[in-house]
């Protein structure tokens, strides 16, 4: 234990300095020029902690942005007759509806009546009187006790064609990696998260179940490609990444 707790503060030390040399460097190097306006927030690119300005949300920074990126650029016209469920995010509806769109909030607990009720653990049938060409699952997936019930949901709320968009902790970033084999916890799944984030999600095992509840994955991305510039192809933004940005389409109902 004494062994353990010495080469942990040593690769902490270690972590420290490698921060205060380069990060100043990395940011020169590829950095965006940014436009959101929010606040200062920090996220952590490979090992490194970036403060940036980004939308005051429960997302790590770049993620909810990225979500709207998505939907700006999928649903560029009349967007008031485009019909999106949030799942369980109720406090990120507000910036969706200043870009126009027809919002619902579902959620288990609902604050007021403009948001309805929804327990996504539960094998109750979804009750809805109209179909959504978007389901948003920004940092739901994580929380919930069977990945499998969501996805059968979420199929269920969309009509043909709809996009569903899932946001969650990325488990395959080298940080992520890098604690699991010093302490087998994922990043964002550790003592201190645990009582909330129970479920940590692989890519193969959310598209194995895409596979086989009616969608098909089209697009991966991670927080931290919404500030840096990767190339085309590349695996940075699953390497570097907090967060993962899923986007799936409905090929058939479940």
């Amino acid at each position: 234990m004494r062994f353990k707790n010495f080469i942990l503060g040593l690769l902490e030390a270690l972590y420290k300095y490698c921060y205060m040399l380069f990060v100043k460097f990395f940011l020169y190097l590829f950095l965006k020029d940014i436009s959101v306006s929010g606040s200062k927030r920090v996220f952590i690119h490979y090992f490194f902690p970036i403060t940036i300005e980004a939308i005051p949300c429960h997302a790590t920074p770049g993620t909810l942005e990225t979500v709207l990126d998505i939907l700006k650029h999928e649903y560029p016209f009349e967007r008031s007759k485009i019909n999106v469920a949030n799942l369980g995010s109720g406090n990120t509806t507000e910036f969706f509806e200043a870009m126009g769109f027809n919002m619902r909030s579902f959620d288990i607990a609902p604050p007021d009546e403009s948001v309805f009720f929804l327990d996504l653990n539960s094998n109750e049938d979804v009750k809805t009187d109209l179909l959504f060409n978007c389901v948003l699952g920004q940092e739901v997936i994580e929380h919930l006790e069977n990945p499998w019930l969501l996805m059968k949901k979420a199929n269920r709320l969309l009509s043909e064609n709809g996009l569903f968009l899932i946001t969650t902790p990325n488990c395959h970033s080298l940080l992520s990696k890098f604690k699991f084999l010093i302490n087998s916890r994922f990043h964002w799944f550790e003592d201190k998260d645990i009582n909330y984030h129970i479920n940590p999600i692989f890519l193969w095992e959310v598209e194995n179940i895409a596979k086989k509840t009616g969608f098909k994955l089209i697009d991966v991305k991670g927080n931290s490609q919404y500030y840096f510039n990767y190339p085309k192809l590349s695996s940075r933004p699953l390497l570097a990444s907090e967060s993962l940005i899923l986007t799936f389409r409905k090929v058939s109902n479940c």
